[in-house]
């Protein structure tokens, strides 16, 4: 009976870190992609900036 509880135990651990992982992952994308985003617009308000100056 206790094997059987060390088990679910185990899934239950191994799919706490998975998820983690994944959240993990997904933040860095996002953040990524935002930061990809943000960095394109300033460089374009720069070009205006200039091209207007």
């Amino acid at each position: 009976m206790s094997c059987i509880a060390f088990d679910w135990l185990h899934i239950a651990l191994l799919l706490i870190v998975a998820a983690e992982t994944w959240a993990l992952i997904t933040a860095i994308r996002v953040g990524w992609a935002v930061e990809k985003q943000v960095g394109w617009q300033y460089i374009a308000d720069e070009a205006k900036r200039r091209a207007a100056s």
